[in-house]
């Protein structure tokens, strides 16, 4: 199994373009302006890490955001959040390239 550049092409267009994810802030944006100057490089990255089997330690770093739950007042009591996990752009390009 490969990626084509056709179907990575498709998984970057359905990203949204302000949407930044993950720990370095890497908008959706400029994956999608990377990808259409050297699509071939990015595609060959992503059919490389299948080939050997490799998930990059970079990509498994997440952003976790505390969210009050509704009702609460908010404190330092942990039980009063909820974590949402945003996974990086790279991850999630990955997962849905896979998922195809």
């Amino acid at each position: 199994m490969e990626f084509r550049n056709e179907e990575f092409r498709e998984v970057i267009e359905n990203l949204q373009p302000k949407e930044a994810r993950g720990k370095y802030g890497v908008t959706n944006e400029i994956v999608k302006l990377v990808f259409k100057d050297i699509p071939n490089k990015i595609t060959a990255n992503y059919n490389a890490c299948l080939r050997i089997g490799c998930f990059p330690d970079t990509w498994k770093i997440t952003k976790m955001l505390p969210l009050y739950k509704p009702g609460r007042e908010i404190s330092t009591v942990t039980k009063k959040y909820r974590p949402i996990i945003l996974p990086n752009t790279e991850r999630e390009i990955l997962e849905n390239l896979l998922s195809k």
